[in-house]
């Protein structure tokens, strides 16, 4: 009993330390340089660049604020010094270019700098072709890639369904001039994403990702360097679906051995 009482205790301080420490925000001059660090994050589409920094300290991440408002500068391609803007979250600061614009290089008072590399424009070749358009488990469609340059590239997936967010991710070549798209191979791996078997008009998001892979200097820590172009489609799973296998009997009688769902049935309006 002492033991269990002990242990409880044990629990309840180091969450209430994580509680005072981890919620509260320290300014960037109080911050120990080898306990700091930079999460920063661009995103690249087709009309805007996206920058997005988390400062943080410690184990516990605990929120690390700037001073001032200029002690965190984003140098864009025109030259010109830009500064970001703190957002709800302590700790996370940002900022939107418009098109034409991108960041070249970070730098934090007190801290350093570091260079962005470039993120050339992704184009998702077939995205006319698939905007709104519904298809259905059996369908396969085979997109045209664009030569790539990345040092990485993916197909990324999402879907809502009410309370339900599931998402996955396809890895392909950079080399890759063309991938044959099954609708069955993405609805198995959102189902498997979500633990359910999701039915109805489904309201896919696809982006064609394409990722810069940087080692950068303490503090600093690229979280991801990606440009992306997306499309939004539906796949619709009505109709009789059954998983079934072939079994050989030894009598060499052929049965269909049908197989319930994985997951539980979760309709999407």
């Amino acid at each position: 009993m002492n033991n269990f009482i002990s242990k409880k205790l044990v629990t309840v301080t180091l969450f209430s330390l994580w509680f005072i420490t981890g919620c509260a925000s320290v300014p960037l001059s109080s911050t120990e340089p080898d306990k700091l660090t930079v999460n920063v994050s661009v995103v690249a589409e087709e009309d805007r660049q996206t920058i997005d920094i988390f400062l943080k300290r410690g184990f516990w991440g605990q929120p690390v604020r700037l001073d001032s408002a200029d002690d965190a500068l984003l140098t864009v391609n025109s030259g010109e010094t830009k500064t970001l803007v703190a957002a709800r979250k302590d700790g996370r600061y940002g900022l939107k270019l418009k098109q034409g614009s991108f960041a070249q290089r970070l730098d934090i008072t007190g801290v350093g700098g570091v260079n962005v590399p470039p993120l050339p424009q992704v184009v998702l070749t077939d995205k006319e072709t698939l905007e709104n358009q519904v298809f259905f488990k059996s369908d396969q469609l085979i997109l045209r890639l664009n030569e790539s340059s990345a040092d990485k590239r993916h197909l990324a997936f999402s879907v809502k369904c009410g309370r339900i967010i599931s998402s996955t991710n396809i890895d392909i070549s950079k080399s890759a001039r063309t991938y044959s798209l099954s609708m069955a191979d993405i609805m198995r791996r959102l189902n498997n994403s979500a633990e359910a078997d999701l039915t109805g008009m489904l309201p896919i998001k696809m982006s064609l990702v394409e990722s810069a892979i940087v080692n950068w200097p303490p503090p600093f820590v690229a979280q991801q360097l990606i440009a992306k172009d997306s499309t939004d489609f539906f796949i619709d799973t009505s109709g009789f679906k059954f998983t079934g296998s072939i079994t050989i009997k030894p009598s060499s009688a052929v049965s269909l051995l049908l197989t319930n769902r994985k997951w539980p049935v979760t309709y999407c309006y």
